[in-house]
């Protein structure tokens, strides 16, 4: 009876230490994941300040866009009716040319 009294408490003991060794292993373990959490919320912090200026640039390169087409178009108008203007010269100096020709 007294050797079974002696082993209870070294059995309780090793449940003890056990129990304290596995409490610490998940205590690791909850930093751990605690640490990478925290880490993974730093870098969608920054992932999110990093598509906000993608985003930024994306309409700044639309708008940019939309201006060089507005001036390729006003280029286009204004080079047909050069074109037009220059057309009517040329018909002009030719009705002047047939006139003078009819006239000699």
């Amino acid at each position: 009876q007294q050797s079974q009294q002696q082993q209870q408490p070294v059995h309780s003991q090793r449940a003890l230490d056990q129990t304290k060794r596995l409490l610490d292993e998940m205590t690791g373990k909850v930093e751990e994941l605690s640490g990478s959490l925290q880490a993974s919320s730093h870098e969608n912090v920054h992932l999110h300040g990093a598509m906000g200026r993608l985003e930024q640039e994306v309409v700044l390169l639309r708008n940019e866009r939309e201006a060089q087409a507005r001036l390729l178009r006003q280029k286009d108008e204004h080079a047909a009716k050069l074109s037009q203007q220059l057309q009517e010269r040329a018909d002009y100096i030719e009705s002047l040319h047939q006139e003078q020709q009819q006239q000699q």
